[in-house]
C-alpha cells in the first residue's frame, strides 16, 4: 500500500477541489454515527469518489501498452508462417486501426515475408509508394503488397487485416498493417 500513499493524496487534492470527501490509504471504516442526512451525503460522497477511483484505474490500466494491438498481432501474424522477428519499433496510435512495425533490414526475411503471404511488387510511381514512405520519414528501395483482405490476413483470435504492406529502406523494413471494418 505503500507504493499508492502519493497517489492517494493527489486524488485527494484533486476531490477536494471537487467538494467531494478525501479518501484514505487505509481500508474504508465504518463512519463515526452519524445521523439522518449527514450519512446520506457520506454515502454519496463514497460512491462518487469510489466511481472516480474506478475511473482512474480503467485509464491508467487501458495505457500501459501505449499501442492498438496492430504491432504483436502483426509478429503473431509472422509466427503463423514460421517468420520470427525482432522488432526494433512501432507505431500504432490507440486512435486508429493501422499502424507498422519495423526491424533492422534482413533481406531474408523480407523474402520470406514476401513469399508467405504472396505480396506483389509495388512500382515506385504508385501513390502508395510515396504515401508510406512519408510516413516513415525514410527513401523506400522497394515495396510490396496485398490488399481486400486476403484469408491469409486472418489472425488467430478471428480478426482481420484489410492489408499488409512491406517496405524496404536502406536500413529498415517496416510492415504496415491495418484492421479491417467489421
Amino acid at each position: 500500500m505503500a507504493k499508492w500513499g502519493g497517489f492517494v493524496e493527489k486524488v485527494n487534492a484533486l476531490l477536494a477541489t471537487q467538494s467531494v470527501a478525501p479518501c484514505s490509504s487505509k481500508a474504508a471504516a465504518v463512519d463515526d454515527v452519524v445521523v439522518g442526512d449527514e450519512r446520506a451525503d457520506s454515502m454519496k460522497n463514497r460512491l462518487v469518489r469510489n466511481s472516480f477511483l474506478a475511473f482512474l484505474l480503467v485509464v491508467v490500466a487501458s495505457s500501459c501498452t501505449r499501442d492498438n494491438g496492430l504491432p504483436a498481432d502483426i509478429s503473431a501474424l509472422l509466427l503463423t508462417h514460421d517468420i520470427a522477428v525482432r522488432t526494433a519499433g512501432f507505431q500504432s496510435p490507440l486512435s486508429s486501426r493501422a499502424g507498422f512495425i519495423y526491424i533492422d533490414r534482413d533481406v531474408d526475411v523480407e523474402t520470406k515475408i514476401v513469399r508467405a503471404f504472396r505480396l506483389e511488387k509495388i512500382d515506385s510511381g504508385d501513390r502508395r509508394f510515396e504515401r508510406y514512405g512519408e510516413q516513415i520519414r525514410a527513401a523506400p528501395l522497394s515495396m510490396w503488397g496485398i490488399a481486400d483482405r486476403p484469408t491469409s490476413l486472418r489472425l488467430k483470435n478471428g480478426s482481420q487485416f484489410e492489408y499488409l504492406y512491406l517496405v524496404a529502406t536502406a536500413s529498415q523494413t517496416f510492415v504496415f498493417a491495418e484492421y479491417a471494418y467489421g
